[in-house]
C-alpha cells in the first residue's frame, strides 16, 4: 500500500504527448502514488488481493469518484494508457465482479528500490571522472540545469490574467469552433475561463493559447472537462494491508 514515503515524478509528466491534457497526467500520477511499492496483500471490496510491486486495486467507479470525472472519461484514459504501454490491467481473483488491478509499467522509474524506506537517495561522493557515483553524467546534469533555468525564466515572464483581458480565438481550428458558438455562449465561456484562472491564481506566458485550449476542451468534453482535478484519496484507495 502506497501510504507513505516518496515517488519520483518529473515535471515533464505535465505536457507529455501520451496525455491529452494535464488532468490525464495528474490522474496517472495519482495511480503511481497509490501503487504498492512492495509485494503485499490487501482487502478491497470484500476481496483478498495479492498485489505485486507497482500494482493497485481499484474499481473504475471508485477511480472516477476520487478523480471527480465521469466513468467514461476514466475508461477512455485506461484504454489510452494501455495503448501507450504505460499500464497493464487484469481482474483480481473472483470472477468478473472482482476489482480491477492496474500495474504501472516501468514502476522502477518512479520508485528507487524495493528494499528500504522509500526515502530519496543520499548524494554520493564525486568521482575523479567528474560525475557522482550512481548519478547521471555531467552532460545530462548540464541539460537538466539548463532546463531549470528555462523554467525559472518562463516563470518570471508568466503573469495572471487581467479581469478585462479579451482573448483571441486565433486563426485555426479553435477559431472555427468558437465561430459556431452564439455570441452569448462565447461571452459566458470567456467569463467562466477568466473566473477559473483568477480563482486559481494561474500564471501563464500566453493567455491567448490558454483560451484556445479552453475552447478545444469545451468542445470535446463539455463543461465537466473544466472542473479541477481532485486528487483527494476518497474511496479510490488500493486497499487496507492485511
Amino acid at each position: 500500500m502506497a501510504d507513505a514515503g516518496y515517488v519520483r515524478i518529473h515535471r515533464r509528466l505535465l505536457g507529455h504527448p501520451a496525455f491529452r491534457n494535464d488532468s490525464e497526467a495528474l490522474a496517472f500520477a495519482w495511480m503511481v502514488t497509490k501503487a504498492s511499492w512492495k509485494d503485499t496483500r490487501v482487502r478491497y471490496k470484500e476481496h483478498n488481493i495479492a498485489l505485486k510491486r507497482g500494482d493497485l486495486a481499484v474499481s473504475i467507479r471508485d477511480l472516477a469518484a476520487v478523480l471527480d470525472r465521469p466513468k467514461g472519461w476514466v475508461e477512455r484514459l485506461i484504454i489510452r494508457l494501455k495503448n501507450e504501454t504505460m499500464i497493464e490491467t487484469r481482474r483480481a481473483e473472483g470472477g468478473r465482479t472482482a476489482p480491477l488491478v492496474i500495474t504501472i509499467r516501468n514502476y522502477a522509474v518512479f520508485q528507487a528500490s524495493q528494499d528500504g524506506d522509500e526515502t530519496p537517495p543520499k548524494t554520493q561522493s564525486r568521482t575523479r571522472g567528474g560525475t557522482q557515483t550512481g548519478q547521471r553524467p555531467d552532460r545530462e546534469q548540464e541539460r537538466e540545469e539548463d532546463k531549470k533555468k528555462e523554467d525559472i525564466d518562463a516563470s518570471a515572464r508568466a503573469s495572471r490574467v487581467s479581469p478585462s483581458f479579451e482573448p483571441s480565438d486565433g486563426n485555426g481550428k479553435m477559431a472555427e469552433i468558437a465561430a459556431r458558438w452564439s455570441p452569448e455562449r462565447r461571452l459566458q465561456e470567456i467569463e467562466r475561463w477568466r473566473s477559473h484562472h483568477m480563482a486559481r491564481g494561474t500564471r501563464m506566458i500566453d493567455w491567448n493559447a490558454a483560451w484556445q485550449t479552453w475552447i478545444g476542451n469545451s468542445e470535446k468534453f463539455g463543461r465537466s472537462a473544466q472542473r479541477p482535478l481532485d486528487l483527494g484519496y476518497g474511496t479510490g484507495h488500493s486497499g487496507i494491508p492485511i
